[in-house]
């Protein structure tokens, strides 16, 4: 008998996914994943990845690998890393408003400030789209029916 991840894709590409809340073969199936949620998931982590050897970068990647297991807590680290991302921002608009003044801005280099935070925000707004919060809920009720 293969892990439940390998049972789950076979009864997937069968076409006979379980309903959530279903136990099948031992497993209790949750909700299909939204998109919402997958694209929040690439985000955190094409973010956090390039910044693991920091405290930040590894608390990043955890936070997206619990949000992705349907941890509520996570959204609200990621929210706090969030707030970072936005001073970071600032501080990279105010370096190219200064090198702009004095005239030093002669390349789009500064501009590589802004991406980080950039990204950041699609993560956010994908973070708290409303399909993630429903999926959430209904694990968090699905957990509460299997408890």
């Amino acid at each position: 008998m293969g892990d439940k991840w390998s049972e789950r894709r076979e009864a997937r590409r069968a076409g006979d996914p379980p309903a959530s809340g279903e136990l099948r073969e031992g497993w209790v199936w949750g909700p299909e994943r939204p998109r919402s949620l997958r694209i929040a998931f690439v985000l955190w982590m094409v973010l956090g990845i390039p910044l693991v050897i920091g405290i930040v970068g590894i608390v990043i990647v955890l936070a997206a690998i619990n949000l992705r297991a349907g941890y509520r807590g996570a959204r609200v680290w990621l929210t706090v890393l969030f707030g970072l991302s936005v001073l970071q921002f600032i501080g990279g608009l105010v370096v190219i408003i200064a090198l702009g003044v004095r005239g030093e801005l002669d390349s789009a280099l500064p501009l590589l400030l802004l991406v980080p935070a950039g990204i950041a925000t699609a993560a956010m707004i994908a973070t708290w789209h409303p399909d993630t919060t429903a999926y959430l809920r209904e694990l968090r009720e699905l957990g509460e029916r299997v408890a």
